[in-house]
């Protein structure tokens, strides 16, 4: 005949009773019904479901004072409830241990909200938390980036760097894995096939790698993305030269098209479509720019690309290499200098588009 315990487990448990270990159920067996019912209770004040309590039958063990000072430790640190009864498995940790493990996460530079995002990484102990950051330091991660992508903590060293292998082995560099620290969390198979799919679409390896960002979405995402750019009459071919437009929301693309209008045909849109992924600011500002030296942003949308900085730069660069234009000269003669390059390069708009030292190159010999 069953005991009183073993009636109760099997009223609460169902089936699962039978799929308990050997090992856990003669433990919780021990326990005297009336614990096993009250902890039940206590779980499901705690909001975890049938299901978590079946999974974590091992908690119905526990008395529900303790069950209730663990879960209040876990709000104590800003834990919600509702995370509480997802990690369910938390609530057999005690609060020394738990603590222990949240002093070695702010050691390495997660703050309080970000542990309590992560708190799954509360199971895990300091030195395995120690090894793993210093995994992620070694290939370039800054401890904020870290702090950013805390879930990486709960990854084995093995598992990153070989996500590190297969991404520098798609052209992407150090650096690049770096600071899209977490495509480091996706394994070698989805970054494949989301690879494949960017491929489909005319993208090619460099592109990719050079926007290697736009391997952490879904290929449902960028077929919408890039079905949007479609709608707008940019080409298949214009959408993978410019494909850091994938990495865009149609919501935020057509807001930018509406602007551009305010500038531009809708056929200098489409054929300067990179425009599209410019912020207002930069393309504003490009065009108050270029106006100073009569020259209409229509007519040289590629330099609305960059920003006026950039563009001062240039000039900049211009003047010292065909003027000899230094800080030193008279006010008359730098305005007469200025003079000059705006007139040069309205009729030389290209220089625009050359990089300073490809200026300073090519007009230091005519200097």
């Amino acid at each position: 005949m069953a005991s009183e315990s073993e009636q109760v487990l099997r009223d609460i448990l169902g089936s699962g009773f039978d799929e308990l270990s050997e090992s856990l159920r003669v433990i919780i067996l021990r326990t005297p019904a009336e614990t096993i019912r009250k902890a039940h209770a206590k779980l499901l004040e705690l909001g975890l479901t049938h299901e978590k309590i079946e999974t974590y039958a091992q908690l119905l063990d526990m008395n529900p004072e303790t069950l209730q000072r663990n879960a209040d430790f876990l709000k104590a640190l800003g834990i919600s409830p509702r995370k509480i009864a997802t990690l369910a498995q938390l609530l057999n940790m005690n609060p020394e241990t738990i603590q222990r493990n949240a002093d070695c996460l702010m050691a390495i530079g997660l703050p309080p909200e970000k542990i309590a995002g992560q708190p799954q990484l509360l199971q895990r102990d300091p030195e395995s938390i120690q090894r793993n950051a210093q995994s992620l330091k070694a290939l370039g991660l800054t401890p904020e980036k870290i702090a950013t992508n805390a879930q990486l903590l709960g990854f084995n060293p093995e598992t990153i760097q070989r996500n590190a292998d297969f991404l520098k082995a798609l052209g992407i560099s150090p650096r690049k894995i770096a600071t899209l620290a977490q495509l480091l969390s996706m394994s070698p198979e989805t970054i494949q096939r989301n690879a494949d799919f960017l491929k489909s679409l005319g993208i090619t390896p460099k592109k990719i790698a050079s926007q290697a960002q736009l391997l952490s979405m879904s290929p449902e995402t960028i077929q919408r993305n890039a079905d949007f750019l479609k709608s707008l009459g940019i080409t298949p071919e214009k959408i993978a030269i410019n494909a850091q437009l994938l990495d865009r929301n149609p919501e935020t693309i057509q807001r930018n098209y509406e602007f551009m209008r305010n500038f531009f045909s809708k056929e200098v849109i489409l054929n300067n479509s990179g425009l599209l992924g410019r912020s207002k600011i930069t393309v504003e500002s490009s065009v108050q720019f270029l106006a100073k030296f009569g020259i209409k942003a229509e007519n040289l949308p590629f330099a609305c690309g960059t920003t006026a900085k950039c563009k001062r730069d240039k000039v900049m660069a211009l003047l010292h290499t065909r003027s000899g234009f230094s800080a030193d000269l008279g006010m008359a003669e730098k305005k007469a200098m200025i003079e000059d390059a705006r007139a040069f390069i309205k009729g030389r708009p290209y220089v625009l588009a050359m990089s300073g030292r490809a200026i300073e190159k090519r007009f230091a010999r005519a200097a």
